[in-house]
């Protein structure tokens, strides 16, 4: 820039103890290019509380002092103004933008750049370092004598306030040497030490929006960069790290790829990160995500050879929330989805597609249970044998018996992932005849009929797998549980028994356990035309209240001509487990009980 210098001196009298020596002193710019900050087309110019550092020295000492911008905020002109302090000071050799603890020693100047920058609300300044040569009332200009790198993220939550940035293998911070007859003035990487951290605060953000971060950074070659954006309260609300080269140059700027908020940097962690599952809890209001290139298990399913997909777009499918949505702001990102969640109880059910824009056929859904994390009750089945079980039917927002059909919890057909709602609000009128396990997968939300939902019929799509007699359980791709979890085995739930019941029927039964007591709700089930029964609270139904759980393991007869599950019977004066029936199908929709792998 071009800057020419304008002092309005006092008059002098002789010197005595009380002798003030400080005058005002205007410096009017005129800046052509070169400014301090950054407008949406990379442009610089001047910003609200632009400083800068002055050289001032008489015969004796020197000094550097600060100028502060008296007007010309954003724009190409502007005005400094300042105090000069001592006995015969004069404006001489340099002045250094942003103004700092600089220090002269000769033609050596050493730079400044500190640990941390303070925005206040001027987020877009960039205080990347210039320097202007100064003569006595010549006209002077500013040089860059540094880069930049730049970081933007979109849809930032309110109460970031904090951005940090570490170098792996440069200081980024300190002083730095600058000879200022040596050519150009620049600010060179120096090998690491121990200053490879800057921070840049601003004022907490009041509300979503997008952002960015410009970080004046000394010339070279990094090899490696991480960095994280905190709250108010210290909490890392994203981070990222790369082993990427980036090229720092004098007068460039390095614009970093753009993150759009809440992606797979976010946290907290992604769901998916202790394993992934086609069920995730929520258990708080916030911002989540979860990894969408694989499917609800590392193995291959029986209709792919493969758990990967490659979905291009997703969208929320259907909740069990009246009135509002229980999860907003779907996205795919970075092959992760990414949701907010408003803190309320339900459940949801999130679709990825082949196509952009939610086009195409869905090449996977996952459902999301917002409810309070659930825990294990150790039951020990008729053998002694004992298992983790969950306090709570798949889906249910509660384990309390008094909190009557929050306990239910949803339904599902045997060997499928998908959920359904007893209180059918999707169902009912558009289930369809049987179909492939690729059909059910692309149509979540239908309830498909028939004796067994499949053509393709499987005993093994949840896991209770037989050999030579013995039934081995895992973790198939279409199971339903969250992570760490499978469908209840046949034998798991065997140890409960009408005749220790703590409770007369209410909708359900209370058994001992060796821990905590466990409720088993009678909350309905769907019947294969897609209507509900046993729950009259939905339907005037003369079963009143009856329910079955479904087990992992399949039953059927020698030559397949019958096909059905493994499940649990619960209704007034009944408790049933490991039970089979030819007339029971596996197109039934039932409760599911999870227990630990």
């Amino acid at each position: 820039m071009m800057v020419s210098l304008l002092v309005a001196g006092c008059a002098q009298e002789l010197p005595s103890p009380e002798q003030d020596y400080s005058r005002e002193v205007i410096l009017s710019a005129e800046v052509a290019d070169t400014k301090s900050s950054l407008d949406a087309d990379g442009s610089f110019y001047w910003a609200k509380g632009d400083k800068i550092s002055v050289w001032t020295e008489n015969q004796t000492k020197g000094t550097f002092q600060t100028f502060t911008l008296n007007s010309g905020e954003g724009t190409s002109q502007a005005t400094f103004r300042g105090i000069v302090v001592g006995e015969d000071m004069e404006l001489a050799t340099c002045a250094v933008y942003p103004a700092g603890a600089h220090r002269l020693n000769g033609t050596m100047l050493s730079v400044n750049l500190p640990e941390v920058y303070n925005l206040g609300d001027v987020l877009n300044n960039t205080n990347a370092p210039m320097i202007a040569m100064l003569g006595y009332g010549e006209t002077i200009s500013f040089g860059h004598m540094a880069g930049l790198m730049t970081f933007s993220f979109q849809n930032v939550p309110a109460g970031v306030c904090s951005f940090e940035l570490t170098a792996a293998d440069k200081d980024i911070t300190g002083y730095f040497d600058v000879d200022l007859e040596g050519g150009l003035a620049m600010i060179e990487a120096a090998p690491l030490t121990s200053n490879n951290t800057v921070t840049i605060n601003f004022t907490p953000l009041a509300q979503r929006q997008d952002i960015v971060i410009n970080v004046p950074m000394p010339i070279g070659t990094y090899n490696g960069l991480s960095y994280r954006l905190m709250d108010a309260d210290g909490n890392v609300v994203a981070t990222s790290s790369s082993n990427a080269t980036n090229n720092v140059a004098r007068k460039k700027q390095v614009v970093m790829p753009s993150v759009k908020f809440h992606s797979s940097y976010g946290l907290p962690e992604s769901l998916s990160s202790k394993g992934v599952a086609n069920c995730y809890i929520v258990s708080e209001k916030g911002y989540y995500n979860f990894k969408a290139k694989i499917t609800g298990a590392i193995f291959e399913g029986f209709h792919t050879n493969t758990p990967a997909i490659k979905p291009k777009s997703a969208k929320l499918l259907w909740d069990d929330v009246s009135g509002k949505d229980l999860i907003t702001q779907v996205e795919l990102i970075d092959g992760y989805i990414a949701f907010e969640a408003d803190g309320s109880e339900g459940n949801a059910v999130i679709a990825a597609y082949s196509g952009e824009n939610c086009t195409g056929e869905i090449v996977w859904s996952w459902h999301i249970w917002c409810t309070d994390v659930p825990l294990d009750v150790e039951v020990a089945n008729a053998s002694g044998r004992v298992y983790d079980v969950m306090d709570r039917n798949l889906g249910a927002v509660s384990a309390d018996p008094a909190d009557g059909s929050n306990t239910f919890g949803l339904v599902y057909q045997w060997g499928r992932k998908d959920p359904f709602c007893i209180v059918d609000k999707r169902d009912a009128s558009v289930s369809l005849p049987y179909s492939s396990i690729l059909f059910s997968v692309q149509r979540p939300d239908i309830f498909l009929k028939g004796n067994d939902w499949t053509n393709e019929s499987n005993n093994n799509l949840w896991g209770a797998i037989v050999s030579d007699g013995v039934t081995y359980y895992t973790k198939t791709i279409y199971d339903p549980c969250p992570a760490g979890y499978i469908v209840s085995p046949k034998d798991a739930l065997t140890g409960l028994d009408l005749s220790n019941v703590l409770a007369t029927f209410d909708k359900g039964y209370m058994f001992p356990t060796l821990g905590s007591d466990l409720w088993i709700p009678a909350g309905g089930y769907i019947i294969p035309t897609g209507s509900v029964r046993g729950n009259p609270t939905v339907y005037n139904d003369d079963q009143k209240y009856t329910a079955y759980y479904w087990n992992s393991d399949a039953y059927h007869n020698a030559d397949e001509t019958v096909r059905g599950g493994y499940y649990m019977k619960i209704a007034d004066g009944e408790v049933k487990p490991a039970r089979t029936s030819t007339e029971e199908n596996r197109a039934f929709g039932r409760s599911v009980r999870c227990v630990k792998e």
